[in-house]
């Protein structure tokens, strides 16, 4: 899987707008170890392929293929790949 592990970001507009694309392995974690945050940033995320679990200190949130996630601002997360398929996730930042 190419880019597998990885965000790859494909458009940012000044900082307040970014969009990628995240390939995720079976059982992969992202960030691998620790928290990923984005402090001014709302965090929008389509599942494209497969399927995904957010986790925060509020809760674990799974998305399937064709489901979307939302994480506000300022929320410590990461997202794991729990399954034995591969995920393919549409990433986006917006700024507050």
């Amino acid at each position: 899987m190419e880019n597998a592990g990885q965000a790859v970001e494909i458009l940012n507009v000044n900082e307040k707008i970014q969009t990628g694309i995240l390939t995720m392995p079976p059982h992969a974690r992202l960030p691998e170890e620790g928290l990923s945050l984005h402090k001014e940033h709302h965090e929008f995320a389509y599942i494209i392929e497969g399927e995904v679990t957010l986790v925060t200190d509020k809760g674990e949130f799974p998305a399937r293929s064709g489901e979307f996630i939302y994480n506000e601002p300022n929320t410590p997360h990461y997202t794991v790949n729990k399954t034995d398929k591969p995920a393919k996730v549409l990433w986006m930042l917006v700024k507050v």
